[in-house]
């Protein structure tokens, strides 16, 4: 008789799984897993051993914020009472591999992301939209192969660290306390030729404060996209 191979699974797709609230500790033991999602789950920590998945590529946990053990009505009764919950990460160190990380609407408040953010060297897509954290670590800026941050509805951000070179798209619709950023150069030189996308819409104290002509530039033409919507959808 022969010996059955042991299959080692290179995706982990829990996206709807409610009720789910941790993985196994064991998790990292999946070494070759490149996929992880658990988008819209109870999840409330995501594991340490989550950082020996080296191969690791799409990690996502959107809308985890853990569950409450209480009836709705009972939530909606107790709410202003009730503590924030949010997804608590670990360090990223070990992800090397990792393209992309979806960490939306977690709940993240002021210091929740980790500051080995640089570490993340293959990241290129990082999307951090709908929390609620002032800040985000200036470790941001040493990513040399983000080209998309998201960051729509972060209605608490102030301000942002100096982005990578490496950006195509930065989205900060709906971040109503944004004040500044700092761009490189380059990244104004790449807008020019269409290589580089600012999303504004809705950021009126960053047109108020920020003096540089393509940052006005890029919140006008947001406003002026969103205003001729209507007359586009009545033809």
């Amino acid at each position: 008789m022969g010996v059955v191979p042991r299959i080692f699974p290179t995706r982990l797709l829990n996206s709807g799984c409610s009720k789910l609230k941790k993985f196994p500790d064991e998790l990292g033991s999946l070494k070759c897993l490149e996929e992880l999602n658990a988008d819209g789950t109870a999840m409330e920590e995501v594991p340490p051993s989550i950082t020996l998945l080296s191969k690791l590529k799409v990690l996502s946990f959107a809308g985890c914020k853990g569950g409450v053990s209480m009836s709705w009505n009972l939530v909606l009764y107790f709410w202003s009472s009730l503590p924030r919950k949010h997804l608590r990460l670990p360090s990223f160190l070990g992800l090397h591999s990792l393209r992309s990380l979806n960490l939306s609407d977690c709940g993240l408040l002021e210091g929740a992301l980790p500051t080995d953010l640089a570490s993340l060297s293959s990241l290129q897509n990082l999307d951090l939209s709908r929390n609620s954290f002032i800040t985000v670590p200036g470790s941001l800026s040493q990513l040399s192969r983000l080209q998309n941050l998201i960051l729509k509805n972060c209605k608490s951000l102030q301000s942002l660290p100096e982005l990578p070179s490496s950006m195509e798209t930065l989205d900060c619709d709906d971040c109503t306390s944004l004040e500044s950023f700092s761009c490189p150069s380059r990244a104004y030189a790449s807008r020019r030729s269409g290589g580089f996308t600012f999303k504004f819409f809705n950021c009126f104290l960053i047109l108020e404060n920020e003096l540089q002509s393509d940052v006005l530039e890029a919140i006008v033409q947001g406003i002026q996209l969103v205003a001729s919507m209507p007359k586009f959808l009545d033809l």
